[in-house]
Order: C-alpha cells, then structure tokens, then sequence
C-alpha cells in the first residue's frame, strides 16, 4: 500500500467531459486520482504524464461488481479514499415518446442506478475506512435538469431529479459525527465531449411541427453559442467547493443554471401563494 501525502479522488466517467476537466486540475495540483471510466483507453495520456499520481481502472457504472472492485483497488493501493466525484453519464436526446424503452432504460441504469452504487459505496468508504477524522466528500454531477424538466430531455431529467432526492434523502440519513460533506452540482450548458456525443434519436413524428419546443431544442444541438461555457473553469470551481470546510449542498454552474433555478423558485413561489388556501384546507373538519 502506497502512503498518500495528498488527498485521493475517485472520478467516475474520467475520460472525457468534466470527470476529465476534474481528473486534469486535481492532478495539476499534486493529488491522485482512480481515475474510472467505461473506455480508460482514453487516459493514457494522462497516466504518461503523471505516471505516480493516477490510477486507471476500466468501470462500468452500470455494473454494481465493477464499482465496488475500483473502491477496493483504490483502498488497497492508497489506503483510503478522500473525494469521490460521482460523474459518469450520458445524454440521450429524443422525445418521450419516441424513445425506445432500452435507451430510457439504459439511462436510468448509469445516471440513477449507477450514481447510486458509487455513492454508497463512497459513504461505506469514508465512515468505515476512513474514519471521522478524515470523514470525506461526495460530489455528484447531476444536471440544470436535475431541478428542470426539458423537452425532449425526458428520461435524462427522470434520472437526474431521482438522484437529487436519492442524495439529498442520503446526506439526512448519515450521522453528522460521520465527517461526510456531500454537494450536487447542477451545470448548464458546458462545451464538453460528452455533450457533443450526445444520442439524439429521430423525432417522434407527432412533434415535427416546428414551432413546438422539441423541433426548436433539436436545432439547437448542433449550434456552438448553445455551450458557451467552459468545463477547466468547472473544474477549477468543483476542486474549491472540495476544499471547503463546509460546502454547499447545491451549486448551479453557468449563469443560465443560475437564472433557470431562480425562474423556478419564483414560479414555484408563485403558485404556491396563489393556491395555499387550496393547500391548507385539507384537515377533517372539527
């Protein structure tokens, strides 16, 4: 077992997107990383470049035995794990109904299932291995759309606000003296390789108007100005709020991430004063 002097990440979807901008600005900074994803091929650069800070290991999050053996190789190799960064996706574009159940499927298998395995797995971790002393954080991607619903955006929003409550119901469910931070980070639009590599599904014939929401959404796909944001600022910022003695529990990154969420509490505010004497009057009557 290697002694580690600096903190140990476990990334997850590491290859590309922001499990690489994150795998990239922690190992800039002298820390290690079990650097985990599907295709790890992709990695070899940055395993020639820092050869004695970075882990590769083939994971995929859709199998539970695959997950749990890259925390075992890690503790066995560095002894303990310090930040897990819950990552690994992809986005299937397509409308509701026009998406065939094994891609719906498929995307609740690694965006909520699979999240879910590594953050158990990352609380098992910290509390039993790690201890309250070093306690440690849980960092989990889920989406704008993981406060949003969006057209032709379905099943990945589904997956994304599932993971939401999932995490949230989890960090009130841990015992405070655990030492386990947990935040969920929610960008917009970022230019990364996992939004280029999205799978868009040919349009539901029932939407082919051009004038509903999912015919303009899909012309958007393909237009640069739609990911003006970018993922080494991401990573920078995300490698922060781990620093943090006591992080958020939600960030929102991109300022269109910021101004969605806000016209949803106010609309959320909205209706819900507007309706409360609907609300309230439910208890039997005396």
């Amino acid at each position: 077992m290697k002694q580690a002097t600096k903190r140990v990440w476990l990334v997850t979807g590491a290859t590309s997107g922001f499990g690489r901008a994150v795998t990239e600005h922690a190992l800039s900074q002298g820390e290690i990383v079990v650097a985990t994803d599907i295709k790890p091929e992709g990695l070899a650069p940055l395993k020639t470049q820092y050869p004695d800070q970075i882990l590769v290991i083939k994971v995929d999050v859709a199998k539970e035995d695959e997950i749990k053996t890259a925390f075992s190789q890690a503790v066995t190799e560095y002894g303990r794990i310090d930040v897990v960064f819950n990552n690994a996706g992809f986005i299937v574009i397509g409308e509701v109904e026009g998406t065939p159940m094994a891609n719906a499927k498929e995307t609740f298998d690694v965006l909520f299932w699979g999240a879910m395995h590594v953050s158990v797995e990352a609380i098992n971790v910290f509390r039993e291995v790690n201890g309250p002393e070093l306690g440690g954080r849980l960092i989990t991607t889920t989406s704008l759309m993981g406060l949003l619903g969006g057209p032709t955006s379905g099943y990945y929003a589904a997956a994304k606000h599932a993971l939401e409550g999932l995490t949230e119901s989890l960090a009130l469910e841990v015992d405070p003296a655990w030492n386990i931070k947990f935040t969920l980070i929610e960008p917009a639009m970022f230019k990364t390789q996992g939004a280029q590599a999205a799978i868009i599904l040919p349009i539901h014939s029932a939407y082919s108007n051009p004038a509903l929401p999912s015919s303009f959404i899909r012309s958007l796909t393909t237009n640069p100005a739609m990911f003006p944001n970018d993922p080494s600022k991401a990573a920078k910022t995300i490698y922060n709020i781990s620093m943090l003695p006591s992080p958020p529990f939600r960030l929102a990154l991109g300022e269109q991430a910021v101004g969605e969420i806000k016209k949803k509490i106010q609309k959320l505010t909205s209706e819900l004063e507007e309706y409360e004497s609907w609300s309230t009057a439910m208890a039997f009557d005396s």
